[in-house]
Formats: structure tokens, sequence, C-alpha cells
């Protein structure tokens, strides 16, 4: 949360309303309060009533404003018992060993993510696939492995690389790769049941670090995923290199409140 922020919220106030210049105002003062304040991204602000108050407000007018601050991804509102509302900054929240979808991480917290596929090849699994997903002497060890390439708002996030065994899911390169998940749960009726996930800091090759438009040798978050199904098999090996400004990874699940804008989950 910066004075950048605060100018752009002061713009988004010209030309409205009077219930928008309220509303505005409202962010404006909100703004400058966690700013004055010094608080930290996923530094909790208050309850909704607690805010209220604190402002003057009633509830329903707090809430007008809130909702323009989660589309800028100013604050988060957090579902739960000790939820309530928090500081945000604009980064992707991850929560490990989820089975949420990469699309649906970021539809609950309203980013405009989109896919590319960038690569896709049919080729014999190295030794380690083969243990992994349990390849016995004599069966078919093809896998496909799939690179595709993450953007929130036309800016590289995430390049995501999954390799899956030919057997299991046949033809899957030729079709439509905007979501795999949807793709495993829909068409080949294996929605992931369990993930086992490994974070660490590693540096960037050349060709992560091209698409994420970084220098090679440049930090990056890995993230090391195995899919499971309903039977504890491993069905899909899957590493995820984020740009590290982006992103913030959390041990515990969070709950997020559902945007009034937000479709139905398509993956």
């Amino acid at each position: 949360m910066d004075e950048k922020l605060t100018a752009h919220n002061r713009h988004q106030c010209d030309g409205g309303g009077e219930a928008m210049g309220k509303s505005c105002l409202l962010v404006q003062r909100i703004s400058a309060y966690i700013i004055d304040e010094q608080f930290r991204p996923d530094e909790r602000l208050g309850t909704e009533r607690e805010l209220a108050e604190r402002f003057g407000v009633t509830r329903s007018e707090l809430r007008c404003a809130l909702e323009t601050m989660e589309t800028q991804h100013q604050v988060k509102r957090i579902i739960g018992r000790k939820g309530g509302v928090v500081v945000a900054d604009n980064r992707l929240e991850r929560n490990l060993n989820s089975i949420d979808s990469m699309r649906e991480i970021a539809r609950k917290q309203s980013f405009n993510l989109t896919t590319q596929v960038i690569n896709k090849r049919m080729r014999n699994a190295e030794p380690y696939e083969r243990r992994t997903f349990g390849m016995q002497q004599g069966q078919d060890d093809r896998v496909y492995c799939i690179t595709r390439l993450r953007r929130i708002d036309t800016q590289p996030v995430c390049a995501e690389t999954s390799v899956v065994p030919v057997a299991l899911f046949p033809n899957i390169i030729h079709m439509n790769l905007d979501s795999m998940a949807a793709l495993f749960s829909d068409v080949f009726h294996m929605p992931p049941h369990s993930s086992q996930e490994s974070l660490e800091t590693v540096t960037a090759n050349s060709a992560i670090a091209s698409l994420l438009a970084l220098h090679a040798n440049d930090m990056i978050m890995r993230v090391t995923r195995l899919s499971l199904n309903t039977h504890s098999r491993v069905f899909e090996i899957g590493s995820e290199c984020y740009r590290p400004e982006r992103v913030r990874f959390h041990l515990n699940k969070l709950g997020y409140v559902r945007h009034s804008g937000v479709g139905a989950y398509s993956a």
C-alpha cells in the first residue's frame, strides 16, 4: 500500500455521482488509515462492524467501499471465526497442498487470469517419472509434457509444466488446455483428491526467465506438485515457477468472500 494507490483512488472519484463520490471518499479515508498506521500485508484491519464504527458510516456504505478496494486488491475479506478485513498488496495468495486449480485460486481473489500454452509434446518417461507414476516394465511409459504461461492483467506470474501419463489421458494435448483441472475432472473423471507440494527458491534458467520477463539466474519461487487420485495414485507431476513479487504462500487455507462480479467456475 503506497501513495500511488491513494492517487489512483482520487482519480476514480473524478466525474462520479454523489453516491460514487461518497464511496470514493471513504476508500481514500481507509487507504490513508492503512498508510498512516503502517498496516502490513495480511494484517487484520478489523471486522466490518468495527470499521463502520471507526469511520462513522453504515455497513452498507462500508461494503461498497470495500468492494472497490477488493477490485484494486488493496484489501481482502476473510470469512470464518477469525475473519475480517485484511490488508492486501496485489499478490496472488497461494495455499500449499491445495487441490484448487490456478484458475480457481485467481477467480476467488478476483484476479483476471489468462493462460497461454507454450509447448506440448509426447516423450518417454524419465526414470523418476516412471517410479512416481508406478509404471511397470513393459507398460506404456509415454507421457505428455505441457508447459503453460499464466498471466494476471497481461503480466507474467507463473510458468507451469505438467507431466501426465499418455495411458491415463489419451489425446489430452489435442484438447483445450486452458484448464487441465477441468479436463481431469470432466473429461477423464479423475479429479485430484489430494496433492503433495514442496516450495523452494531457485534460480531461473534462460527458458523460464524469458517466459517470466526476468533475467537468467534471477531468483524465483518454485512449487513442485504431485496430484493424487482417490486411490492415492499419482497422475500428474507439476512444477510451477513464480515471479516472487507476485505471489504469497500460506500453509493454512484461507476463506474469501465471493465477489458479486465473479462468474461460475469454469476451470
